[in-house]
């Protein structure tokens, strides 16, 4: 009987184990300083902004969405979960050339089992966080870049739940389905259908490199902002920035926006 307990519980873990999609590993967190530049628009190319994504820790990361000489541009600053691979600390800003407005901000329940996000507007809405990780479409799937190199295996599908925004908040299920292997400008990726719940019929794929387990291409038929028709992220280039060099970066965003008429 003891052997046959035994047996189980081996079958048990080693299901377990299986089951699980992200394991945390300090050293495959991307280094602080890392910036991934990225490429927003529609499908077609068209309406591109930049998206920038800085690792100010381990545990934080800082993005801008921004196009020279629009009125303002996008800052989100995010602190990742790694007990959840997801970011459960998030703050908005839109800056403008005569000021910076707070917008958003959102922060795990007392009790873990939500994320509460509060508008500038007085407003607030609560998310529960379930069993697998949470994040905001809307975010552009930056949250979801950092956690990929802690993919237990990037050739196995895995599910997400995502909000919504631009439809009263919604929240629902999304699966990222492995479809096999695919080059894309030189890298060796993992091909994902994007589909579920979440996305209805509209159909969209993600690809993540293999070997640096990173976002490299996402495209789907469902906007992630209500700016665009549909979406496409690209990734453009990898670097390293101190904190001046970044700041400098916002700093020379900042002073090529077009002054707002009042």
């Amino acid at each position: 009987m003891r052997t046959r307990l035994a047996a189980i519980l081996v079958l048990f873990v080693a299901a377990a184990a299986e089951a699980q999609t992200f394991r945390y590993r300090a050293a495959a967190t991307p280094a602080t300083g890392t910036v991934f530049h990225y490429t927003k628009s529609n499908r077609d190319g068209t309406d591109a902004w930049r998206l920038s994504a800085f690792v100010l820790s381990p545990t934080r990361i800082e993005v801008i969405k921004y196009l020279e000489g629009e009125v303002d541009f996008v800052v989100v600053e995010a602190e990742q979960d790694w007990q959840r691979f997801a970011p459960m600390h998030l703050r908005q800003w839109n800056v403008f050339a005569d000021e910076t407005a707070f917008r958003i901000a959102a922060h795990p329940s007392r009790d873990g089992k939500a994320l509460v996000a509060k508008l500038a507007n007085g407003g607030s809405m609560s998310f529960p966080a379930g069993a697998v990780p949470l994040h905001i479409y809307g975010f552009d799937f930056m949250g979801l870049n950092f956690a990929l190199p802690h993919l237990v295996s990037a050739e196995r599908s895995f599910e997400l739940d995502l909000i919504d925004f631009n439809r009263d908040a919604l929240v629902a299920r999304a699966k990222a389905e492995y479809v096999g292997r695919e080059q894309l400008r030189g890298a060796d990726c993992a091909k994902y259908r994007l589909t579920g719940p979440f996305f209805g019929e509209k159909k969209g794929w993600l690809w993540v490199s293999l070997a640096a387990r990173r976002l490299e291409r996402f495209e789907h038929e469902l906007p992630t902002s209500t700016d665009w028709n549909d979406v496409l992220v690209e990734l453009q280039s990898v670097e390293t920035m101190d904190d001046f060099q970044w700041q400098a970066l916002k700093d020379a965003v900042t002073a090529k926006l077009k002054t707002r008429r009042k």
